[in-house]
């Protein structure tokens, strides 16, 4: 694996994780 794969990856995951986060968020204000 190259490492800016690795770093893709990693970036990935955290906007997946930001996304759920804001998702969380809307739900609970309904």
């Amino acid at each position: 694996m190259k490492r800016s794969e690795i770093k893709y990856n990693q970036n990935g995951r955290k906007k997946v994780t930001r996304n759920i986060i804001i998702a969380a968020d809307e739900i609970c204000s309904l």
